[in-house]
């Protein structure tokens, strides 16, 4: 069902007749739509320092809402958009450089070990977090994209130019 607010009506009845026995008993409830994750850093259209990157870079999300009985799994994708393609592109058809399945953190330190400064041309990743249930499927099936995933980011690596120093 999706969210909103309901009414349940049960009344019992004889079997085969369906003669009632009992008054009509009715409530009512609420449904409420779980909240995927939304990321939080590096943030969208960020531009990174390569170097910096390449040591640790912090990602950061919120966690699911309202929280499940069971803590759920998120799994961590980062991509590199590779020159002269779209984002959704990178996203649907690259092997992910990271692929990171953590449970109930809503926090993870990446420590490449991948150079992002051989050149100084900007290298530029798409990156999300996909929810998932205790069985390790899709935390949500029905709407959305039915992957669970969140709204993907982009950021960039840049090799920053060492300011001049004045010469004497």
């Amino acid at each position: 069902l999706p969210a909103g607010t309901y009414q349940l009506d049960v009344q019992l009845v004889e079997p085969g007749t369906y003669t009632p026995l009992t008054a009509v008993q009715s409530r009512v409830f609420n449904l409420v739509a779980p909240q995927l994750p939304y990321l939080i850093t590096p943030v969208n259209n960020d531009t990174l320092d390569a170097k910096l990157a390449e040591t640790a870079i912090i990602f950061r999300w919120t966690p699911l809402i309202p929280s499940a009985a069971a803590q759920p799994y998120y799994r961590l994708q980062v991509f590199e958009i590779l020159p002269g393609q779209q984002p959704s592109q990178a996203l649907r058809g690259n092997q992910p450089l990271l692929d990171q399945e953590l449970r109930g953190q809503t926090q993870y330190i990446w420590r490449p070990q991948v150079s992002f400064s051989v050149d100084s041309t900007a290298k530029r990743f798409i990156w999300t977090i996909q929810t998932l249930n205790a069985n390790r499927q899709p935390y949500i099936q029905t709407a959305g994209n039915g992957e669970s995933r969140s709204e993907p980011f982009i950021f960039n690596c840049v090799v920053r130019k060492k300011p001049a120093t004045p010469s004497m």
